[in-house]
Parts: structure tokens; sequence; C-alpha cells
């Protein structure tokens, strides 16, 4: 599944995913991680922030998360962010569309947030803006200075 944004006002998958949830439909969630053109001068694997908290977003029991460039073994690379993102805990709310495009989650250890109101098509982060702010210090972030960022009060709340 790759997270996008179309021009419509929330017309991000994640919609369909969180109603996809509230009717009771269980789901496994495969991020396909764009490899490096080396013709572009791109290197290393796309950063997953993006899509792992995109899966901590709409995800529900029963719902499970994988992320790769394949589908065999060669394919898969381990990434902190999954170490990172354990440490979320539970959710204690559902999720929270912000506005159109910008979805928010407050878990027990974590705060996650996702902007799909435009495309980041920089190497090696493509595709909607991901952030997971931890609780007692930590942010698992996609990227900074972007507009999401702007909605961070100064101990990493959003606002």
């Amino acid at each position: 599944m790759q997270v996008i944004a179309t021009r419509k006002p929330g017309g991000a998958m994640i919609d369909d995913m969180l109603r996809e949830g509230d009717a009771g439909v269980s789901s496994v969630m495969h991020a396909y991680y764009h490899r490096p053109d080396h013709t572009k001068n791109e290197s290393g694997s796309e950063d997953p922030t993006a899509h792992v908290a995109t899966f901590l977003l709409v995800r529900r029991d029963h719902w499970y998360y994988s992320g790769s460039t394949g589908w065999f073994d060669s394919d898969f690379e381990w990434s902190e962010v999954y170490d990172k993102a354990a440490k979320c805990g539970s959710p204690v709310a559902r999720a929270t569309k912000i506005q159109p495009g910008v979805y928010t989650r407050t878990y027990e250890g974590c705060q996650v947030t996702v902007n799909c109101t435009y495309v980041q098509q920089i190497w090696p982060r493509l595709g909607c803006e991901g952030n997971i702010l931890l609780r007692g210090g930590g942010n698992i972030s996609q990227r900074t200075g972007g507009p999401l960022s702007t909605m961070l009060g100064a101990n990493n709340t959003v606002l």
C-alpha cells in the first residue's frame, strides 16, 4: 500500500482504511518501499516513517503491518523506526481528522500525525509526511520544516 494524496480534500486512502476499520474488516497493510534509483544518485532505503505512522493511525485489532521493497527475504531490511514505534503501546483514542488530509491519533506512549495535504517527492521520503512523537522525549519524524512541523508546539504536541 502506498500512501498517496489526491487533489481532492481528504482524498487520501486513509479515509477508506478508517471506514474499513469501523466496519470490522481485519487487514494486513503492506507498504511497498521504493528502491533507490542510482541514476538519480539515490542510495539507501526509503524512509518508512510515514508508512508506519499511517498504520498506527488506522490500525485496529487484528491488523498487521509489513513493509519491504519486494516479496522475498532479501527484500526486507529492519528499520529502527519499527523498534521506536513499538514504544507507543496501545491506542487510547480513535484517529481524528484535524483538517482535510491531516490526521492524528493518541497512544499510551506517543502521538501519531500524518499530513497528506501535499505529496513529497524528494528521496528518500516519498508521499505523505508522518510523525510519531514519543512521550518523555524522542521523535520519529519523516522530515522537519514542512507544514506539519509548523503545527507542533514546543513540547512536540499537536496544536
